[in-house]
């Protein structure tokens, strides 16, 4: 189908994702790549439940907001990956913090003269899937 962009708000997200679901009412599956991805789907199908039935249509959410997370638990929502902030930014500043110390490239390794980089090209950083199985762990609690 295609990719529509929300400026990651739900608002704007339910009205791409309405004007998608006009366009390919054969739409089975909307994966959210953003924080309000998930809810602004949900608002553009409960618009359209009369051609979108709940459960017709699987959605997906990215990040782990509380409105995603009770919409996982309701059955709204599939799934969602949250990622790992917290080591992403630990990470960045790490890395920034050696550049900036002078030991990002350490003498003993011998980097610069072997021509290797001192990072990899890409660095994996591990998410969290959340589905109906362990969505009561995340969510928050009075």
């Amino acid at each position: 189908m295609g990719v529509v962009t929300n400026d990651t708000d739900d608002a704007k997200g339910a009205e791409a994702i309405g004007a998608a679901l006009e366009k390919n009412p054969g739409i089975k599956l909307i994966i959210g790549i953003d924080s309000r991805a998930a809810i602004g789907a949900l608002s553009a199908l409960k618009e359209r439940t009369d051609r979108f039935p709940s459960g017709s249509v699987t959605v997906t959410g990215w990040d782990s907001d509380a409105d995603v997370l009770q919409a996982i638990k309701n059955g709204k929502v599939a799934c969602t990956c949250a990622p790992n902030i917290n080591y992403m930014v630990q990470l960045d500043v790490s890395i920034l913090e050696s550049y900036n110390l002078g030991y990002f490239y350490p003498d003993q390794f011998r980097l610069r003269e072997m021509d290797l980089p001192a990072l990899p090209d890409q660095i994996d950083i591990q998410q969290t899937y959340i589905d109906s199985t362990n969505v009561e762990g995340y969510l928050k609690t009075r």
